[in-house]
């Protein structure tokens, strides 16, 4: 938290490693520039990008993880029916 600021926002910190190859790493900033170029409620946005000897995307925490995660794991008991409602939701401007 900064000095002198109330709000505490918990994140998740995605590093590249050390030795990483030029292309992993425009790869990591095209991610970050995508993510801060899209406002949407169903979208994260980027919280800051370090640009130190290893490059890191700060984005909020999302504490029961990733969709993308999730659909993998349970991918055999994910219906039709949710993956549109999912897909819905997502595409639905507010």
């Amino acid at each position: 938290m900064p000095p002198n600021e109330n709000v505490k926002l918990p994140v998740a910190i995605k590093v590249l490693n050390e030795g990483s190859s030029v292309t992993e790493s425009r790869e990591l900033l095209d991610e970050a520039r995508i993510m801060a170029s899209v406002v949407h409620p169903y979208c994260l946005r980027v919280v800051a990008v370090c640009m130190t000897a290893r490059l890191m995307l700060i984005v909020p925490l999302m504490p029961l993880g990733s969709l993308l995660d999730y659909v993998r794991k349970n991918r055999a008991n994910i219906d039709s029916k949710t993956m549109l409602n999912w897909a819905t939701q997502i595409a639905r401007v507010s």
